[in-house]
């Protein structure tokens, strides 16, 4: 037969205890949850190298997951002070001791007053959401110093004859020479040639690294040597390295406009346009990506419009030429975007492949 005491009978006070403790449980896996579901923001941290909209989401989602999760940790501590308030007074039960309800005073002596749980350091859980909230950050912090609008622009001006000094990184030399040269008729009378290279070398590049983006618009002003086998200039973006990139180039020889993909130092053509561009003449060549619309003008007129069906990466923007050939340079404007989410960049594994 279950004892009575002031305010609550033993049977009472077993209920309430089981109560008590479901609901510390309900809390501690409550607790659980939300604290990993911040691994959701690491998850979105590494697909959100491609959009800053992602990488918005995943620090969204880290700093809501451990917010929820520290709440939640205080009520699971209350409970779990009342879990211990009500087994002490169940022991009093059992020692004859004098008992009110669990939530009122608990008559016991000094000694036997309840004591807060031991703590046991800080929950796995919250360090893992801490972590991921974390990694979060510093991911969205580098990618709006890598991804945010920037406008950069290269007259070839300055008193340099090395591209390096201006902050532009050329390809190596057997692909032919970049520097800055005396030009009649070229802005200032001084532009950037790439000189011819050795037989069979890939193209040549030069790359503002400082300009990593994915959505921008780029211009320059080109011209070709009519005496060379080759005779074309163009615009790299998207560039990882030598043998990865995306390339927009005039060929005042074929008369015409390529829109291209190099992947391991293959190219495959995407679009092509027709140009009536003559060889020794300056041409204002342009390209402007945004979302996945990409756009090719040619001294102003629109040459190429297509839309990409697969989200890509972000990379380097800067110039190109063709090893067997000599292109010159006038100048180089870069401006950088804000990226816009492709309807596919949260599958990763349907994109192209991107170093």
């Amino acid at each position: 037969m279950a004892h009575e005491r002031e305010g609550v009978s033993e049977s009472e006070l077993d209920h309430l205890l089981d109560v008590a403790r479901l609901d510390a449980d309900r809390l501690a896996l409550q607790e659980r949850t939300l604290a990993y579901a911040g691994v959701v923001g690491l998850v979105l941290t590494a697909i959100g190298a491609r959009s800053t909209l992602v990488l918005a989401l995943a620090i969204t989602a880290s700093l809501g997951s451990i917010v929820a999760s520290l709440f939640v940790r205080r009520r699971l501590e209350r409970r779990q002070r009342g879990v211990l308030a009500m087994e002490l007074a169940r022991d009093a039960f059992e020692d004859e001791a004098s008992v009110v309800h669990p939530y009122r005073t608990l008559v016991v002596s000094p000694e036997e007053k309840p004591k807060p749980p031991p703590r046991r350091g800080q929950p796995i859980a919250n360090v893992i959401a801490i972590a991921a909230l974390a990694a979060s950050v510093v991911a969205i912090l580098a990618s709006f110093g890598r991804l945010g609008p920037k406008h950069q622009h290269w007259s070839f001006l300055d008193a340099v004859d090395t591209p390096t000094l201006l902050g532009l990184h050329p390809s190596p030399l057997h692909a032919g020479e970049w520097r800055v040269e005396e030009h009649d008729g070229a802005t200032g009378a001084r532009a950037l040639v790439n000189d011819e290279g050795e037989p069979l070398a890939p193209p040549a590049t030069i790359v503002a690294r400082s300009a990593w983006m994915r959505d921008f618009a780029a211009s320059t002003r080109c011209k070709t040597d009519p005496s060379r086998p080759v005779q074309q200039c163009g615009i790299v973006y998207r560039f990882r390295d030598e043998a990865h990139y995306d390339l927009v180039r005039l060929d005042t020889q074929r008369k015409e406009i390529v829109l291209a993909l190099v992947e391991g130092a293959e190219e495959r053509v995407i679009a092509r346009a027709p140009a009536d561009a003559p060889s020794g003449a300056w041409h204002e060549l342009s390209v402007d990506v945004t979302g996945p619309v990409v756009r090719v003008s040619w001294n102003g007129r629109k040459a190429i419009e297509m839309a990409e069906t697969l989200p890509s990466a972000s990379g380097a923007v800067g110039l190109w030429a063709p090893a067997s050939g000599v292109s010159w340079f006038d100048e180089l404007a870069i401006e950088g975007r804000v990226d816009s989410p492709r309807p596919l960049e949260t599958v990763p594994l349907l994109g192209r492949s991107r170093s």
